[in-house]
């Protein structure tokens, strides 16, 4: 099963499932200015309850001023889960699709999204090889955006986006830079700590404070 993402569209529009690579290839090749996103599923994915695909939003913040560049990443994220029973070779090919943005006008979001922390059997077989991830992706992009010498103090929000499969192994799929908010506490929290914990120390060109909710590298 194969995924095709528009580049210029968020919230599930955009996205296409197919059980070949040859319609992606050829919409690529009928609108050359584009650079669509193509990727395979992953075999042996996680099944929440051992029935649902379900994926993984881990929120950041990237940070820059005149001395300093850090990717800030929050422990507490979002599971998604799609709520039809997953099979591996079914031809129900919505049942490949975990962005909840995608069911949110068919389904009620309570059922489909809650916290992802270390009370997850996912959280405890995936998280600390998910920092691993996060530890190899920064140590790419910091030369790259170092290279930009921003003179300005900036502070940007993203949402990481990971797939599991059965053994716990992550799979870093995409970051959005305008990721969805809701009303939940753990959104708030997010907000609330990242506040006295980052942004007031970047604009007042002060040490980042250790807190236990927010990992800096």
């Amino acid at each position: 099963v194969w995924f095709c993402k528009h580049p210029y569209r968020d919230g599930s529009r955009g996205i296409s499932v197919a059980k070949s690579l040859h319609p992606f290839i050829q919409q690529s090749l009928d609108q050359p200015t584009y650079n669509f996103v193509i990727q395979p599923t992953i075999p042996r994915p996680w099944l929440d309850q051992n029935k649902y695909k379900c994926d993984i939003r881990i929120w950041g913040v990237v940070t820059q001023d005149n001395n300093r560049l850090n990717l800030h990443v929050f422990r507490i994220g979002t599971l998604r889960t799609n709520p039809g029973y997953y099979q591996e070779l079914s031809d129900r090919l919505d049942h490949q699709l975990t962005n909840s943005c995608y069911f949110r006008k068919k389904k009620n979001l309570d059922n489909l999204i809650r916290e992802f922390n270390d009370q997850e059997m996912i959280y405890k077989a995936s998280f600390g090889k998910i920092i691993q991830q996060f530890q190899k992706i920064w140590s790419i992009y910091r030369p790259i955006l170092l290279k930009k010498k921003n003179p300005h103090l900036s502070l940007e929000l993203f949402g990481f986006d990971f797939l599991c499969n059965q053994d716990g192994q992550p799979f870093f799929i995409e970051a959005n830079r305008k990721p969805n908010y809701h009303t939940f506490k753990r959104y708030r929290q997010c907000v609330e700590t990242m506040i006295p914990t980052i942004l007031e120390p970047l604009i007042q060109k002060k040490t980042f404070p250790h807190h236990p909710l927010w990992i800096k590298f």
